[in-house]
């Protein structure tokens, strides 16, 4: 009990990165930190966030454990399915997934394929939440409504061996559907303010830290791949604690000092 008690102690104490790694180290942890099992472990997700992130202060959708909204936001994993940190990553509250578009394309269906090939009517997509926001498909696709695959086929399913009574029940869920479709959208509006009032703040971070910076350097800085790739990164994920933009662009002006200064490389050696 003893060590339950340590283990969860410390847990309370760790950042969300650091506890969606204890998940994967063994059952037993995984268990300790599962809502379902672990009465406690709700509040230390909730601690986790809002000790240590910008997501503080909000709780999730409806249907929404902490663990499943601490692991949305964590941008800087990256893309839940290629891991690729390079690209725009958006958060498609539906499904709950947080991915780059590329991955999103295979995983969705539009309303177009539904009624003209597998002849879905309305009725049906009518109890199906589409995917939001908006997936920037070919301009031919994009007056279409789209839809998570394994949503649809899942309602079919249901249906397929649904009797009369289910059916019935179902015309209640269409008012659901509307109201979740309404609280989704504002997770979305909440999302998109964040993202450019933290955009809008990095103009002002690295012109203070460019500053510091001599001229000769910053103009190398310009042209350096790990800079680049790390400018890419910020701008894709502006959630990234300021401390982390610091230490990294610092130790590659370091980098570039050095490697522009051969005396510093030999006094290195």
């Amino acid at each position: 009990m003893q060590d339950v008690q340590t283990f969860i102690f410390v847990c309370y104490n760790l950042r969300p990165s650091d506890l969606l790694a204890m998940v994967c180290v063994c059952k037993y942890f995984k268990n300790v930190l599962d809502e379902n099992i672990n009465p406690l472990a709700e509040e230390i997700w909730r601690n986790s966030r809002n000790s240590f992130t910008i997501f503080r202060d909000k709780e999730p959708p409806s249907g929404m454990n902490q663990q499943t909204f601490t692991r949305l936001l964590t941008f800087e994993k990256g893309c839940q399915f290629c891991k690729n940190k390079e690209k725009t990553l958006t958060i498609y509250w539906i499904p709950g997934v947080r991915s780059c578009q590329d991955c999103m394309f295979p995983r969705i269906i539009s309303s177009d394929i539904l009624e003209s090939t597998f002849k879905i009517d309305n009725e049906v997509l009518g109890i199906i939440l589409p995917v939001t926001p908006s997936i920037d498909l070919p301009k031919s696709l994009n007056k279409h409504t789209h839809y998570w695959i394994d949503h649809v086929k899942n309602v079919i399913a249901f249906l397929m061996n649904a009797d009369d009574n289910m059916r019935r029940a179902l015309n209640n869920l269409r008012k659901d559907v509307g109201k979740k479709y309404e609280e989704v959208r504002n997770y979305e509006k909440w999302m998109f303010n964040l993202r450019q009032s933290y955009l809008g703040g990095q103009d002002d971070l690295f012109s203070r830290l460019h500053a510091e910076i001599n001229k000769e350097t910053l103009s190398m800085m310009q042209e350096d791949h790990e800079y680049k790739k790390f400018m890419t990164e910020v701008e894709n994920n502006p959630f990234l604690d300021w401390r982390q933009y610091k230490s990294r662009i610092l130790q590659i002006t370091q980098r570039i000092e050095n490697n522009s200064n051969p005396l510093l490389n030999v006094q290195g050696k």
